[in-house]
């Protein structure tokens, strides 16, 4: 008994498609290049229009890596400028001259071993 699958499996070799190929009909090979037109012209059109949908994507993904990155620039920026108007006061500038390890003119440093 025959199995019913093997009349439906596909040639696997290049020869028995070539053979196939050129024992088909006239109009049989006109409608199998023009599948393989179609198929070729599917593909082509399915990445033009897929295309900007990549690009506008790549520059969504741009976008959103700029605003965060300037997000973080503009929190640096606003810690610097409260340091600069920290400094600007006379308490400001003994405060850091302090943790920089100063003293004032008759202080002695008080160092605490752990």
């Amino acid at each position: 008994m025959q199995n019913i699958c093997s009349s439906f499996i596909l040639p696997l070799s290049f020869t028995s498609v070539k053979r196939n190929i050129l024992t088909m009909t006239n109009k049989s090979l006109k409608i199998f290049i023009l599948a393989i037109f179609f198929l070729v012209l599917m593909f082509w059109a399915g990445k033009a229009v897929i295309r900007p949908f990549i690009i506008a994507h790549e520059i969504n993904t741009e976008n959103n890596r700029l605003q965060s990155k300037i997000l973080a620039e503009e929190k640096a920026n606003q810690e610097l400028r409260k340091n600069v108007a920290a400094m600007s006061s006379s308490q400001g500038i003994e405060r850091e001259a302090r943790r920089l390890g100063y003293l004032r003119k008759g202080e002695v440093a008080l160092v605490i071993p752990h």
